[in-house]
Protein backbone atom coordinates (compact mmCIF):
# COMPACT_ATOMS: atom_id res chain seq x y z
CA UNK A 1 0.00 0.00 0.00
CA UNK A 2 1.32 3.63 -1.08
CA UNK A 3 1.86 6.02 1.62
CA UNK A 4 -0.79 9.23 0.80
CA UNK A 5 0.72 12.59 1.61
CA UNK A 6 -1.29 15.61 2.65
CA UNK A 7 -0.21 18.97 2.35
CA UNK A 8 -2.25 19.98 5.82
CA UNK A 9 -3.83 18.58 8.37
CA UNK A 10 -7.18 19.20 6.78
CA UNK A 11 -6.50 17.81 4.01
CA UNK A 12 -6.56 14.05 5.93
CA UNK A 13 -9.41 11.94 6.02
CA UNK A 14 -11.86 12.80 9.28
CA UNK A 15 -11.16 9.33 10.78
CA UNK A 16 -7.20 7.64 10.43
CA UNK A 17 -5.51 4.89 10.55
CA UNK A 18 -2.71 4.57 13.87
CA UNK A 19 -0.63 4.30 10.56
CA UNK A 20 -1.28 6.98 9.38
CA UNK A 21 -1.31 8.75 12.32
CA UNK A 22 2.17 8.01 12.97
CA UNK A 23 3.02 8.79 9.36
CA UNK A 24 1.85 12.56 10.13
CA UNK A 25 3.30 12.59 13.42
CA UNK A 26 6.96 11.44 11.61
CA UNK A 27 7.42 8.69 14.25
CA UNK A 28 7.05 4.98 13.93
CA UNK A 29 4.12 2.89 14.47
CA UNK A 30 5.10 1.27 17.85
CA UNK A 31 5.19 4.82 18.79
CA UNK A 32 1.71 5.90 17.59
CA UNK A 33 0.24 2.97 19.12
CA UNK A 34 2.18 3.91 22.59
CA UNK A 35 0.23 7.32 22.19
CA UNK A 36 -3.15 5.28 21.79
CA UNK A 37 -2.78 2.74 24.84
CA UNK A 38 -1.39 5.88 27.02
CA UNK A 39 -4.49 7.99 25.90
CA UNK A 40 -2.46 10.77 25.11
CA UNK A 41 -4.57 10.32 21.62
CA UNK A 42 -8.21 9.31 21.71
CA UNK A 43 -9.29 6.56 19.61
CA UNK A 44 -12.75 5.17 18.77
CA UNK A 45 -12.86 1.34 18.35
CA UNK A 46 -14.47 -0.11 14.61
CA UNK A 47 -14.69 -3.99 15.52
CA UNK A 48 -11.23 -4.45 15.81
CA UNK A 49 -9.95 -1.63 14.01
CA UNK A 50 -8.75 1.10 15.81
CA UNK A 51 -9.36 4.82 14.11
CA UNK A 52 -8.32 8.46 15.58
CA UNK A 53 -10.80 11.23 14.42
CA UNK A 54 -8.27 13.47 12.40
CA UNK A 55 -10.06 16.67 15.54
CA UNK A 56 -8.33 14.31 17.98
CA UNK A 57 -5.07 14.47 16.62
CA UNK A 58 -5.48 18.16 16.26
CA UNK A 59 -5.65 19.00 19.66
CA UNK A 60 -3.09 16.43 20.47
CA UNK A 61 -0.70 18.56 18.69
CA UNK A 62 -2.31 21.46 19.91
CA UNK A 63 -1.65 20.59 23.30
CA UNK A 64 1.82 19.28 22.50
Amino acid sequence: MTERRYSNISDMPLVLTVTEVAAALGIGRHAAYDLVQSGAIPVIHIGRHIRVYRDALERFLEQN
